[in-house]
């Protein structure tokens, strides 16, 4: 890999597995260092060198997810939050080739634009070299692999922060070490919440370039590189000498404001950890939430995704929730049949109307006037009573519970929800009110529904793992690091499969009949440059968008998406860089609105059958890897069209191919 100074390489090159992630091991790990982070600072810093608390070591503690952490603090004006080393020789341990770490991770506030540093991780210094802008030289001989923090580098807000590797290492371009991305969906978090850092460096052989880092973010693969030379010819001695427990601001500028950055369980170890017993909520807005248990039982439920699609990684449990929502949630919650009538004339442009009209023909809501829902409307408690006593027939209850509800129309089902233990009151340890008036948040609304359904917890999950929600409208999710192919076996024929943001390693999907894959923005399906198929399969119908296929070595006139069964449709994709063809499909196939480029040999390639349709489609660069005088440019093409009839091609722009255009 070329690498350039302060350039931030992007491209992830992997050779892992199809499956989650590599599974963290069940039995003890060897374990260098286990730091809870239970005592004072002034404490545990013993065994670290470089660690005395002060202008270099600005350390604090503070209460963390299950018992205490520690906050590292850059003030502005300066570099340093922490400087410390935990050496091996120190320990009277040996110094190891190979290093697994661990550690929670919290931004309260992330960087400005333009702002970076860096982070805790593995180091061998041993020379003045691989800090400080410094090369490492076979005279000066070291290498670092701290990880850092930035900005976002797509079009997210401020409210999250990217993070990877700064690696010094025996290749890099310049004096500076590379700053190197992880995936920028997985390797991107969100502020103010708790993520499970892991990492793992293998050291190279002495002279080859084969040496491995790896990153998980919450137990995902984020990053895999296998490419880089720590040590030189000879320098077998070099291996990791410490774990730097580095927090620093920039390069030469000191921060302009201050910064915190939050720590909890460190581990280092010989073999992969794990997150452990602290498995991050799925939703990032919950934690420490009153209504955190009724909304996790919500989620496993399927009652409800999150607020935020396509991502879903929020509940928002503070805002209130509308009429139109009340009647979604009701009608997942109680799996009631769609109606055909259309009982409300205010809701006809409103994305709730089937659930509010399955809602009105159940009886459970009568309106809130003559041929009138009022969806956008909030809901009050004393609706949310009126629409759960309905809802769930609750028996008649002693009247005048609550003292602040008298007069209120829905008097008599509030009673009844209190009674049957759906509601406590508003106002504990009291609870003599309702608050009838109010406006039910999410968070109150989880409570209700889980109450009144009485909704099992949901079983505890794998060490770290997040659940992932559904979008509306698939059938099925597949986040970065699952396995597409399991995925797809796992649902029906005509399943609509929707594949996450990030980098899916090395899959290779035979879908069946009428399966639909789309891809989120920011959806990769990277080969690299060992897996034959992105796609494939005699399966008819099957339906390939909104995804970047790259890298994938298909045979002769076989393409990354190579489609042997009818009637797919392959749209708006960027199918580029594909060791062979980029689309070879068969008879009565959709080839629309894709851009087809740089592939070393034909773009598109249709190969038999009737009834195919090219349209739409930028087909350019393709047949780039031959010289010009090679035969094989003359038997290429932008587009290749073989022993097939009925072909419509239209509206295409095909420039640039070697050899032949169409």
């Amino acid at each position: 890999m070329t690498r350039q100074s302060s350039l931030i390489v992007l491209t992830l090159i992997a050779v892992v597995t199809g499956l989650l992630t590599t599974s963290p091991v069940t039995a003890a790990p060897s374990v260098y260092l286990d730091e809870p982070y239970s005592e004072n600072p002034t404490v545990w810093t013993q065994d670290w060198f470089d660690a005395d608390i002060g202008s270099r070591n600005r350390v604090s503690q503070i209460t963390g997810i299950d018992g205490s952490a520690i906050r590292v603090s850059v003030p502005a004006g300066s570099h340093f939050g922490s400087a410390m080393h935990w050496q091996f020789e120190d320990q009277g341990l040996s110094e190891p080739e190979e290093l697994f770490f661990r550690y929670y991770l919290r931004v309260p506030d992330g960087p400005e634009h333009g702002d970076r540093g860096k982070l805790p991780g593995p180091a061998g210094l041993y020379s003045g070299s691989a800090r400080n802008n410094i090369k490492p030289t076979s005279s000066s001989p070291g290498w670092s692999a701290r990880m850092f923090f930035s900005p976002t580098y797509d079009s997210r807000d401020g409210d999250h922060t990217q993070i990877g590797y700064y690696v010094y290492h025996r290749d890099q371009a310049s004096d500076n070490g590379d700053l190197v991305l992880w995936d920028t969906h997985t390797g991107t978090l969100r502020n103010d919440s708790w993520y499970c850092i892991e990492g793992h460096i293998d050291m190279n052989t002495p002279g080859v370039a084969d040496g491995l880092l790896e990153g998980w973010v919450d137990e995902q693969l984020a990053f895999y590189q296998d490419d880089f030379k720590f040590r030189g010819s000879g320098e077998s001695h070099i291996d990791v000498k410490s774990f730097w427990f580095d927090v620093y601001y920039g390069g030469t500028s000191t921060a302009p404001s201050s910064y915190a950055f939050d720590f909890d369980s460190l581990v280092l170890s010989s073999e992969r950890i794990g997150c452990g017993d602290n498995p991050v909520s799925g939703f990032r807005d919950t934690g420490g939430n009153v209504h955190q248990t009724n909304i996790e039982k919500l989620a496993f439920a399927e009652i409800t995704r999150g607020c935020n699609p396509p991502l879903n990684d929020l509940y928002c449990p503070s805002d209130s929730v509308t009429r139109g929502q009340m009647a979604a949630f009701l009608v997942r919650a109680l799996g009631l049949p769609s109606s055909a009538t259309d009982f409300f004339t205010d809701d006809d442009d409103s994305v709730f109307e089937a659930n509010i009209n399955a809602l009105a023909a159940s009886g459970i809501t009568k309106g809130c006037g003559p041929s009138s829902f009022c969806p956008d409307r909030r809901v009050t408690r004393g609706e949310m009573a009126a629409f759960l006593d309905r809802a769930l027939d609750l028996p008649d209850a002693p009247p005048d519970r609550f003292v602040d509800d008298d007069g209120s129309i829905f008097e008599a089902a509030i009673d009844r929800l209190g009674e049957s233990g759906i509601t406590a009151g508003c106002n504990p340890p009291a609870n003599t009110n309702f608050c009838p008036h109010d406006s039910v948040t999410r968070g109150a609304m989880a409570s209700f529904l889980s109450r009144g359904l009485s909704l099992p917890a949901p079983p505890p999950p794998p060490p770290g793992y997040i659940p992932p929600t559904v979008p509306d409208g698939f059938d099925a999710i597949v986040p970065a690091g699952w396995s597409i192919q399991e995925v797809a076996d796992s649902q029906p024929t005509g399943a609509r499969i929707y594949v996450g943001a990030g980098t899916h390693f090395r899959q290779s999907v035979v879908p069946k009949a009428g399966q639909e894959f789309v891809g989120a923005p920011g959806a990769i399906l990277d080969g690299v440059g060992v897996t034959d198929y992105a796609f494939t399969g005699s399966a008819s119908n099957v339906t390939v968008k909104n995804l970047e296929i790259k890298n994938y070595t298909s045979g002769t006139d076989r393409g990354a998406v190579h489609a042997t069964g009818t009637g797919w449709l392959i749209e708006g994709n960027n199918i580029h860089n594909n060791d062979v063809v980029g689309v070879s499909i068969r008879g009565g196939s959709t080839v629309r609105d894709n851009y087809i480029h740089h592939n070393n040999s034909h773009g598109v390639f249709v190969d038999g059958g009737s009834g195919s349709l090219v349209t739409g489609n930028e087909i350019a660069f393709n047949n780039d890897d031959q010289p010009s005088s090679s035969t094989t440019v003359e038997n290429a093409a932008g587009a290749k069209f073989y022993n097939t009839t009925n072909l419509t091609v239209s509206n295409n722009d095909v420039h640039d191919n070697r050899g032949r255009g169409l």
